[in-house]
């Protein structure tokens, strides 16, 4: 279990290192629609930008409302990697 999920590590961590040395990345600016929580398997956390959904991390989640201005940078991966967020003045 454990070599396995060092190799998906490994491989994972490449496709990181091609997208962010191609400029692969992809900046999000604009204004919270709306956020909201969602159950798949486990619990999500969404802010809509713009209706645009981006998922965060709980604590990030909780530091905006509606109405606040945010940037988000991600990596196009099969499930967008979330790498950085901020409130915009």
């Amino acid at each position: 279990v454990a070599v396995s999920f060092g190799l998906y590590y490994l491989r994972f961590m490449k496709q990181v290192e091609v997208c962010v040395q191609a400029g692969k990345k992809k900046v999000i600016r604009g204004i919270v629609t709306r956020k909201y929580t969602k159950h798949v398997k486990r619990r999500l956390y969404v802010v809509e930008i713009d209706s645009l959904p981006v998922f965060l991390q709980q604590a990030r989640y909780h530091e905006y409302e509606p109405g606040d201005g945010i940037e988000v940078h991600l990596l196009p991966l099969r499930h967008p990697l979330h790498l950085y967020d901020a409130r915009l003045n």
